[in-house]
């Protein structure tokens, strides 16, 4: 159900959507919708905020998008195939050497939280 008092929009991934939820179980203010996305995001989230956010800031300075980034991040891609797909989204396909420079920062923080 939309919210009518929605301020602003703003992706971010499952590692932020996490830390606000558990803020929320923590003062007891989580509907039944919250609950049910904390438990999906407790199970699936890969990496904590600060990870997250030190690899969206890499990715960044190799010219990659913030929907792109977090897209990334929220994945972590097992190959440079998975990884393209998530790029195709962007409006031009990045170089195969920064794809390489991509997936080898992707590699180097996978299992890493």
């Amino acid at each position: 159900m939309a919210n009518k008092n929605t301020r602003e929009s703003k992706v971010i991934t499952t590692a932020e959507a996490l830390e606000i939820l558990e803020k929320r179980k923590k003062d007891g203010d989580m509907g039944y919708e919250q609950q049910v996305s904390y438990e999906h995001i407790k199970k699936f989230s890969k990496l904590d905020e600060s990870k997250a956010a030190k690899i969206i800031k890499q990715l960044k300075e190799l010219g990659v998008s913030d929907k792109i980034s977090i897209q990334i991040v929220d994945v972590l891609p097992v190959d440079e195939l998975q990884l393209k797909q998530i790029l195709s989204n962007e409006k031009t396909m990045p170089e195969e050497e920064t794809i390489k420079k991509i997936m080898s920062l992707v590699d180097e923080n996978k299992g890493k939280s």
